[in-house]
């Protein structure tokens, strides 16, 4: 069991999703981040697909159906479900370049006895989620951090 603390923000036209999650982790200072809620709009998202390596930009407008995920001084693993105007949802891991349309109302929780990192795992062939007690750092994450993008 974990202690934690909740923030809640709201991002505006034009702001990039993933620059300021990533911003938000650094103003809480947490190392153990995570998603409890988002509701918002999109215009652009790039979202990757299970089992492919190339991601799909996607340009129009979108209703942020469902962000669920990690964010940690490394990088993140962020899961995107988007609906467009007919109701079609779409979802994947989401990658650089999900911009704001009109809002994102976002609640996250810093775990405060925690610390995120990414180790390589010897059965995904992924750098996945490593959770330690804060201040300590598995041997396995000191290998080198993930592009922003994340990794699975």
């Amino acid at each position: 069991m974990s202690r934690g603390t909740f923030a809640a923000f709201r991002l505006k036209p034009g702001d990039d999703l993933l620059d300021r999650l990533h911003a938000a982790r650094r103003d809480i200072g947490a190392d153990a981040l995570t998603l409890v809620t988002c509701v918002g709009s999109l215009t652009r998202a790039t979202l990757r697909y299970a089992d492919r390596d190339d991601a799909v930009l996607h340009e129009g407008r979108f209703e942020i159906v469902s962000l669920v995920g990690t964010v940690d001084p490394e990088g993140h693993h962020l899961h995107l479900c988007i609906a467009d105007g007919a109701g079609r949802v779409i979802g994947g891991h989401l990658v650089s370049g999900a911009t704001i349309y009109t809002t994102a109302e976002i609640v996250v929780v810093a775990l405060d006895d925690l610390s995120f990192s990414r180790a390589r795992c010897g059965l995904s062939g992924y750098r996945e989620l490593s959770v330690e007690p804060k201040g300590i750092k598995s041997a396995e994450a000191a290998t080198p951090p993930p592009s922003p993008e994340g990794d699975a």
